[in-house]
């Protein structure tokens, strides 16, 4: 994943652009899965270029690995599941797959 230096005046431009572009692409990966989901339609959805993609990220991978960092949180349980409670449907997927590293 690309960063870009606090410094930059642009910062919090683009972390404002990277957050749209993960949760643009965590609501197709969820819709139509990983294989049918375009990066054409995440730029699309998030509102930017498909340039401006890959400025965040090389690649299709390093974008679904970033929105599974931002499912799982730091602590590699999905969000919603760290007390106990445990979601259905592909959040358990999820959460089995937050496990596994």
């Amino acid at each position: 994943m690309k960063q870009w230096s606090k410094e930059n005046p642009k910062a919090p431009l683009m972390e404002q652009k990277r957050t749209a572009i993960v949760a643009a692409a965590r609501r197709a990966f969820l819709e139509s899965g990983y294989s049918q989901t375009s990066m054409d339609g995440i730029a699309e959805a998030a509102e930017v270029s498909v340039k401006t993609i890959y400025r965040h990220f090389e690649n299709k991978d390093e974008l679904f690995s970033a929105v599974m960092q931002a499912v799982c949180g730091d602590n590699g349980i999905p969000s919603g599941e760290q007390n106990g409670a445990r979601s259905d449907g592909w959040r358990g997927r999820v959460s089995q797959s937050c496990a596994l590293g």
